[in-house]
């Protein structure tokens, strides 16, 4: 079903004079905006009109003329909506360096029209922007709740206003923004706003990762590793990131069950967008496997026995020569490999946190992705079970 704000993209999209009043609204929401006005008189919109020359004519939409709204003031929310969606359509005729400018300035005007009058201008960046501007917008608002404050209810409330604007994004890499956002912005307040929320309303555990699976272990992973299966997969994982391919995956919880949001990105640009929800009552198995990285131990282990090996050979042939630059280089050698063994095995290389995360829900629908926050997985996998405990009493 389309809402009011699909209707008016889609009328501002097939306008053949939108460069012009795009310009015009975006010029009048601008001042609106960093004037901290909620509506400009009609002598500046006239004398705006007048400069850009555009005709009356020319400006009439299916939902109105947008020259009498501005003229008048906007009334409904149809009016709002038609001249935001123009403001925001604007960025999409400026060149590379400049659009990166103005949507740096229109995240805080975004923010006071959107907070301060009935602008909806957020609703407009997935729908009238590609996706990899729409994404650089986010990225944007982003890097303001990172470094934002709420110790005042004024800053409390911008920082809720761009957590919302993230969440009602339809962009997966919103989702993904919102969840940095959760684990690294400087506040501590901030962090508890951009807690995931399902789309249903209610609070709800999100998982984030890469669509993919862990490699399997026992006897399948040395098969693998030996019929040079992992190395094909690893080429093609070096092919995806020279290309800059990837599939982002999001599982939620959310009243209706568990939603799945997928996202494929090729060159840095979103080429597929898909959703499902999945009810609980099909959900037949969840499951989750611990990667830690161990190679820095097989390396050690395996220096360890080399520097055995071959140090114990030289101390033995300096032992019967006599030699004693043999005797010093075997036990060095020795000493190096326990050094390095000891050092590999101590020092933080592993890094936990990072698992792979299954999803059966019956059939041909199957969940799996890899690079997952581990802490998370388990928050969203002992909900789930309680839910599903809940739904079979």
């Amino acid at each position: 079903m389309n809402t009011l704000a699909d209707k008016i993209a889609e009328e501002v999209r097939g306008h053949a004079q939108r460069p012009a009043l795009a310009a015009l609204a975006a010029t009048l929401l601008a001042r609106l905006a960093e004037s901290q006005l909620h509506h400009l008189g009609p002598d500046a919109v006239s004398q705006r009109v007048r400069e850009l020359g555009i005709d009356r004519a020319d400006a009439a939409f299916p939902s109105g003329n947008v020259l009498e709204i501005l003229e008048r003031g906007p009334e409904s929310d149809v009016d709002h909506a038609l001249v935001a969606a123009l403001a925001v359509s604007h960025w999409v005729d400026l060149p590379g360096a400049r659009r990166a400018e103005v949507m740096d300035a229109w995240t805080d005007r975004a923010l006071w029209l959107e907070t301060q009058t009935r602008y909806p201008v957020f609703a407009f960046v997935d729908r009238l922007l590609e996706a990899h501007a729409a994404d650089a917008y986010w990225e944007k608002v982003g890097e303001r709740l990172l470094a934002a404050r709420a110790d005042t209810p004024a800053e409390a409330a911008r920082a809720a206003a761009w957590c919302a604007a993230l969440r009602g994004s339809s962009s997966s890499e919103s989702a993904r923004i919102l969840a940095k956002v959760g684990e690294e912005a400087s506040s501590g307040v901030v962090r508890q706003m951009a807690a995931p929320a399902a789309s249903g309303g209610a609070s709800a555990l999100s998982v984030q990762g890469r669509a993919g699976h862990a490699p399997p272990g026992g006897a399948r992973g040395v098969l693998r590793l030996i019929s040079g299966w992992a190395l094909l997969e690893w080429l093609w994982r070096a092919l995806a990131f020279v290309a800059s391919a990837r599939r982002d995956v999001t599982l939620q919880l959310g009243d209706a069950g568990v939603e799945v949001l997928a996202s494929t990105r090729l060159l840095g640009r979103e080429v597929r967008k898909a959703r499902a929800t999945y009810p609980l009552r099909s959900v037949l198995s969840a499951s989750r496997e611990v990667r830690y990285p161990r190679a820095h131990l097989l390396v050690g282990a395996v220096a360890l026995g080399a520097s055995l090996l071959v140090g114990g050979l030289w101390v033995a042939e300096g032992v019967r020569t006599g030699e004693t630059y043999l005797l010093m280089a075997g036990g060095g050698l020795v000493l190096l490999g326990a050094l390095l063994d000891l050092g590999l095995g101590v020092l933080p290389f592993g890094r936990r946190g990072r698992v792979a995360l299954r999803l059966d829900a019956g059939g041909n629908h199957r969940v799996a992705l890899v690079g997952a926050d581990e802490a998370r997985v388990d928050a969203f996998l002992r909900e789930l079970e309680r839910r599903l405990a809940r739904a079979g009493e």
